[in-house]
């Protein structure tokens, strides 16, 4: 889906800076 995508997207972006982020 599009929604998966879209945070896989954001988890790389947030990963770069060492962010974690959870997505429920």
């Amino acid at each position: 889906s599009a929604e998966s995508i879209i945070r896989k997207h954001i988890i790389r972006a947030t990963s770069q800076f060492g962010i974690i982020v959870c997505l429920d």
